[in-house]
């Protein structure tokens, strides 16, 4: 079975985690040759603790970001396992197969995924023959396995190769049947084992003395992930103000002057006052995303007709509130016996200020 108990994941992960951080420190360890001129002129316990901060940021976010991809990838390698076990198990054994050499029937032995191209898996089926103990492995489509024929490497002549074992070890002989050509592999398993029983021994070292160290627990990685998230966030909203502060209609809307109710009032009676506009008067706020506040004035100069009183008006208002975060609405103003109505609105918002300014 290819699938594992979940802590097998998790110990192959903390352990690839463990080698990259020791790998790290190993390379910062190292004696580098100093480049930069501040570098040059520093001390040698200066540079060391500047080699220390630089280590420990590394490691710090080495460990973290090993936490963020944990369990998604043990998620991953647990699904491509249980998926080459599905496959395994699913796969339909090929019937009436012959042996090649006497023509008997054959007898499965085994099966195992063959997945030398991640993108196709097939199921290899090995047969034995009762009869000659003659052996071949057939695909679950029915095709059987061909590893090819081995060739001299002096003059391309098939090799004639022979098998030997004693105990553990495997001798094999390859001699080409052209030339004198010839050569020996050994295979050793009792070796084999004992380096990789060694391998493994030194793994286990590893996560014992390291774990703690350099695995984030689950308290540490979710405190990372928020403080990363959130420096994120403050770097992106950081460089999105940069944009939006260097655009010319920010720097415009900027500049407006921000008045208070009483300071537009003071401005608006100066100006109507000359012009012979008097008693300014502001009715109730509307105080929503906008302010809007109703208004009404009087024209003290009787001679003077409805659209000329009007037109002077808006005009003297529109020069008050230029440059301010101030306007008259679009609706005007209105005109009866000598009194003048209308409304002003203010704006707040930066992205409402920037509209004001276009």
């Amino acid at each position: 079975m290819y699938l594992k108990d979940e802590q097998y994941y998790v110990d192959f992960y903390d352990l690839l985690t463990i080698k990259d951080c020791l790998d790290t420190i190993e390379f910062y360890s190292k004696p580098q040759k100093s480049t930069s001129e501040l570098e040059k002129k520093m001390s040698p316990d200066e540079i060391k603790k500047g080699k220390t901060l630089v280590t420990n940021i590394s490691i710090y976010y080495k460990k973290g970001e090993r936490y963020k991809h944990k369990a998604p990838t043990i998620h991953d390698w647990m699904e491509r396992d249980r998926r080459k076990d599905e496959f395994i198990a699913n796969a339909t054994e090929p019937t009436n197969i012959r042996c090649s050499h006497c023509g008997s029937k054959m007898k499965s032995t085994m099966k195992d995924l063959y997945d030398l191209d991640e993108n196709i898996m097939r199921v290899l089926f090995f047969f034995e023959c009762l009869a000659c103990k003659k052996r071949k492995g057939i695909f679950d489509n029915g095709e059987e396995f061909n590893s090819g024929a081995k060739v001299c490497s002096q003059c391309s002549q098939e090799l004639t190769i022979t098998y030997t074992k004693e105990k553990n070890v495997v001798t094999r002989v390859r001699k080409c049947n052209n030339c004198s050509f010839s050569e020996t592999e050994i295979d050793n398993y009792d070796a084999q084992d004992a380096e990789w029983k060694k391998t493994q021994q030194a793994d286990r070292e590893l996560l014992e003395k390291y774990r703690v160290s350099f695995c984030l627990t689950d308290k540490e990685g979710q405190e990372y992930v928020v403080s990363t998230e959130q420096a994120k966030r403050m770097i992106d909203f950081l460089k999105e103000r940069e944009v939006i502060e260097s655009n010319p209609h920010y720097q415009k809307a900027m500049q407006l002057k921000k008045l208070t109710i009483v300071e537009v009032e003071r401005s608006l009676n100066d100006i109507a006052e000359k012009a012979n506009y008097i008693k300014l008067s502001f009715d109730k706020p509307e105080v929503d995303k906008y302010i809007i506040v109703p208004f009404n004035i009087q024209d003290a100069y009787p001679s003077r007709k409805e659209y000329d009183s009007v037109r002077m008006l808006q005009k003297l208002i529109k020069s008050a509130l230029e440059g301010t975060n101030w306007r008259l609405m679009s609706e005007g103003i209105h005109y009866r016996l000598g009194i003048l109505t209308g409304r002003l609105k203010a704006y707040e918002r930066e992205e409402d200020l920037v509209k004001l300014v276009r």
